[in-house]
């Protein structure tokens, strides 16, 4: 055998390792263990995200379904079909507006007062059935509102700040004590009790 014809093409020796259709495979790329990592992060967190807006829409329904059915509560409670009338006092406009808000959608009818002073005179000219009332305002505060009314409506305290001593010397005037931030349900519920007292 001619040694010369070995790796030729024809001949009878072994092919040559660079001939077509024998090339090695590639090599691979190294493992990115940070990327990998950061996807399946980004998919905790995805997952995670999906889970609370989850348990939002799930609490805004019961909210509202709650809502509807105070609604109900509020409207058979009420003389002639009418709504129940509910004064807000509170000097934060958002704290007010947003108690307000919650009450009507829940049935009730609403009017506002920043301060003491405004909320006496609101007092003498509707028929308030329940007041929602802070404590601590400018102008008049919700104590001294209570100590200058003889018959106030049923009282909601709503504040920020502990049960004190000045606020247990005027506990015959005051319906239920509940501290800020007030829960919807929360506020519902005094509210609808406090009316319910008025009307007995």
């Amino acid at each position: 055998m001619d040694p010369d014809r070995q790796g030729v093409p024809g001949g009878t020796g072994p092919m040559s390792s660079s001939s077509p259709g024998h090339d090695a495979p590639a090599p691979r790329e190294p493992l990115d263990l940070r990327a990998r990592a950061a996807r399946v992060d980004s998919r905790w967190q995805q997952d995670r995200a999906r889970r609370a807006r989850r348990r939002a829409r799930q609490e805004m329904l019961r909210s509202r379904l709650l809502w509807r059915d105070y609604a109900g509560a509020v409207y058979a409670m009420a003389d002639g079909g009418g709504r129940p009338l509910v004064l807000v006092v509170d000097d934060d406009d958002d704290v007010r507006m947003s108690f307000a808000e919650i009450l009507r959608v829940a049935g009730f009818e609403t009017i506002e007062a920043p301060d003491g002073s405004a909320a006496l005179q609101m007092l003498a000219e509707f028929p308030v059935m329940a007041m929602v009332l802070d404590v601590r305002m400018p102008v008049l505060d919700g104590l001294t509102l209570l100590a200058q009314l003889d018959a106030p409506p049923p009282v909601v305290l709503a504040t920020g700040h502990s049960y004190n001593a000045q606020v247990i010397d005027h506990r015959q005037k005051i319906f239920a004590y509940v501290q800020k931030p007030v829960p919807p349900d929360v506020l519902i519920t005094m509210v609808g009790e406090a009316v319910a007292a008025a009307q007995r």
